[in-house]
């Protein structure tokens, strides 16, 4: 409202007040969420400095809650400003460009600080760097450029596009990029239009700047990942001429000005010094086992079919819970997701065996009776479980636990003959109702069966029963069948993943420049993940660094499940997961992911 200097006051005193109770906070998701709702106050801080001309400050305002918890985990003061004399030092020892990007959602613009060469300087001697600010309206007008030329006007195309264009200005731009081969239809340009090419890019975040770049050779980036920009592939980049970016500086992304600042702090005392020693990784063998993929409630209903194989995973299975992940159970899925269900969209499965996926509870026999038993975390190996009517651990053999129900569970019922339950004759098994959870003497389940129909639309007829009425079956002829959400659903592919032999020429490049020996690096039938792992943990004695090239696939429902393929004979002994780096205690200076989709996640102000 005109009295800037008013503002910085105010906000100041609030972010000071958001830094106490930032501390409060124990877990980093906690830390993180908390950052990302602040971020309005950060950002009318930074546009109050901005107006009276402290770029500077305004820089540092913009920078301040980025990557906290990182830089905390680096055993820092979180609230120590960055060294501008040791920025300003290394930007004109080694011909570098630091550039700090901030989205301004409040005026729909992008706001540029450039730290560079002291002579390139124009702007008052106070400040040490360079602003530039790039409205929305004028990035839209980039991207429909071509569109508005080419269409008639008067025509439909024309106003269509006119539409894009006050659509885009009134939503806010997507500042980020996916190529579009792999883009999915959530992440489509809204109206149809996909989001910017490389080159619609280049005049966002680097055109407006060009001038100040003049004598830089290498640039260093801290884009602002809140607004989805840690998508961006900087280097990719492209001017008119298609000349990319990495063509013209050697290109770096950091996350944060005090991150740059420690890494500059800790150059001159590198831990790196027993190069030969690092762990190189590249192009494992997957021809062993083939890759299970999660599924995405916004794509169920495309990608799944009845009679399709996926796995089950525990309702336990929680996304910021390393510790609660564990091995599914093989399923089949014999109904589909109601169209109209919304937000709830569930699909039905059926076990294709009765004892997978038993729960936490299961059903023992002792003596005589029936009780319930919580299986322990060592029960497959010791026999152990604990029974809740005895208060203590009994030993009794998982080959003697038999499945938890509770009346009104839905079940499907095998036909003799049948060990299991499969896709080809799935019709061929009636779906009942259990009556009774607890089993009979002979361990029967009761069960009412159903009238269903079968895939040639007649009425199912079990051999000999009546359908309207209860019959007992074994353990061995009941498996469950229920309704679960997508999240709780793994796809396998059909086949192995495929071979990369320029990531193996990638390692072995590698190995060469560290000088590590051509028999410890690890590529083809040697990168297991019993040996990888072996060799993650050695490294906490050691010196060196360690470099995966390989696959990699961030799951975005449950983040701990994310991995990087390696060789081995299934996907749990073939991968390494976020949850198992969580258990290894690295203590190298660098470790550098060559993989898909690693730069992928969550985009906040804490970083990814």
């Amino acid at each position: 409202l005109g009295q800037p200097r008013l503002a910085i006051e105010y906000y100041e005193q609030s972010l000071a007040c958001f830094r106490q109770i930032w501390d409060t906070l124990e877990s980093g998701r906690e830390q993180a969420t908390f950052l990302q709702s602040q971020q309005g106050t950060s950002k009318a801080l930074e546009r109050a400095y901005l107006e009276i001309g402290e770029y500077n400050k305004a820089m540092l305002a913009a920078d301040a809650w980025r990557a906290r918890g990182l830089f905390k985990a680096f055993d820092q003061d979180h609230d120590a400003l960055p060294n501008f004399d040791l920025l300003k030092d290394y930007a004109q020892r080694t011909g570098s460009a630091i550039i700090v990007y901030s989205h301004v959602a409040a005026t729909a613009s992008v706001s540029i600080y450039v730290i560079k060469k002291v002579e390139a300087h124009t702007g008052s001697a106070a400040n040490i760097c360079e602003h530039r600010s790039v409205g929305i309206h004028d990035v839209v007008q980039i991207i429909f450029k071509g569109v508005l030329e080419n269409a008639v006007e008067g025509s439909r195309d024309a106003k269509e596009a006119h539409s894009s264009v006050r659509g885009e200005e009134q939503r806010g731009l997507d500042l980020s990029w996916r190529p579009e081969s792999i883009r999915s239809a959530a992440s489509r340009g809204r109206n149809g239009v996909s989001t910017m090419d490389l080159k619609a890019l280049y005049k966002l975040y680097i055109a407006p700047i060009k001038d100040l770049l003049q004598g830089a050779t290498r640039l260093i980036l801290l884009p602002d990942t809140a607004a989805g920009m840690s998508k961006v592939p900087f280097a990719a980049l492209q001017n008119d001429d298609g000349q990319y970016l990495i063509q013209d500086f050697v290109v770096s992304v950091v996350p944060s000005l005090r991150v740059l600042n420690h890494l500059l702090e800790r150059e001159s005392r590198s831990d790196i010094t027993d190069l030969a020693s690092s762990v190189v990784v590249g192009n494992p063998d997957y021809s062993g086992w083939v890759p299970e993929f999660p599924v995405l409630e916004e794509e169920a209903l495309e990608v799944l079919n009845v009679g399709e194989a996926v796995v089950l995973l525990p309702p336990s299975a929680d996304r910021y819970d390393a510790g609660a992940l564990c091995a599914g159970a093989d399923c089949i899925v014999t109904g589909l997701a109601d169209k109209t269900a919304g937000k709830n969209v569930e699909c039905e499965v059926t076990l294709r065996s009765w004892d997978s996926l038993l729960g936490d509870v299961v059903r023992v026999k002792v003596g005589a009776k029936w009780m319930h038993a919580n299986a322990l975390a060592d029960s497959e190996s010791t026999g152990s479980v604990h029974v809740q009517e005895l208060g203590k651990a009994v030993h009794i053999p998982k080959e003697d636990w038999y499945p938890y129900f509770v009346k009104g569970d839905e079940v499907t019922v095998l036909e003799d003959d049948f060990l299991n339950f499969d896709a080809p004759h799935r019709s061929s098994h009636p779906k009942g109702t259990v009556v009774n959870g607890t089993p009979d003497k002979d361990g029967r389940y009761e069960v009412v069966l159903e009238q269903s129909q079968t895939d040639d639309g007649g009425q199912h007829e079990a051999k000999g029963q009546d359908l309207r009425s209860s019959t007992m079956v074994h353990r061995e002829q009941v498996v469950r069948r229920m309704r679960v959400p997508p999240s709780r659903l793994l796809r396998r592919r059909s086949e192995s993943l495929t071979p990369l032999r320029y990531a193996e020429r990638e390692a072995r490049a590698v190995a060469s420049m560290l000088r590590v020996p051509e028999g410890e690096v690890l590529v083809g039938n040697r990168a297991t993940k019993d040996m990888v792992t072996e060799c993650l943990r050695s490294t906490k004695g050691t010196k060196g660094i360690v470099h995966l090239a390989t696959h990699g696939f961030v799951d975005p429902q449950v983040g701990d499940r994310s991995w990087i393929a390696l060789c081995g004979s299934s996907h749990e002994n073939a991968v390494l997961t976020a949850n198992d780096v969580a258990s290894i205690k690295l203590r190298t200076p660098l470790v550098v992911l060559s993989a898909c989709d690693t730069g992928l996640g969550e985009s906040m102000a804490e970083g990814v």
